[in-house]
């Protein structure tokens, strides 16, 4: 499993977003340019995190889930993994990041979760890979 494991993520970190380090600098230069606080705030930090975050392939991943994986033997090996996996019981969110489940709610963590909640679980076709995917953890 192991092997497996290393391949896929070998795949996976030789993506590399293509984000010029121009584009970068004029993301967090347009967020030092909007404090105007002695303190720096955690919002700015936050925001310059989640700039450098998409320099990273693994951030790609969260967004994109298995569709990130390469054809070929990553794929291959991708799907093996997720079977031995889910053997021992172990079920990945193939989509990415819980959050895309429902890609047209924005936020995150608790707050992504409050207003999802408030949606028709049972019936809304966004939700439909969701349920697909608890009813795999039912099986």
């Amino acid at each position: 499993m192991r092997s497996k494991w290393n391949s896929v993520k070998v795949a996976i970190d030789a993506i590399r977003p293509q984000l010029s380090t121009q584009d970068v600098r004029k993301d967090v230069d347009a967020v030092f340019t909007g404090i105007e606080t002695p303190l720096f705030p955690k919002e700015a930090k936050t925001k310059i995190e989640n700039i450098l975050k998409k320099t990273s392939a693994w951030a790609l991943a969260k967004n994109s889930g298995k569709s990130l994986v390469p054809s070929g033997t990553p794929m291959q090996e991708y799907h093996e993994l997720i079977t031995t996996l889910r053997a021992l019981g172990i079920f990945i969110v193939e989509v990415g990041e819980l959050e895309r489940f429902c890609p047209s709610v924005g936020g995150h963590g608790p707050t992504w979760v409050n207003e999802v909640m408030a949606k028709d679980l049972q019936n809304d076709p966004e939700l439909e890979s969701a349920r697909t995917f608890v009813e795999s953890l039912l099986k």
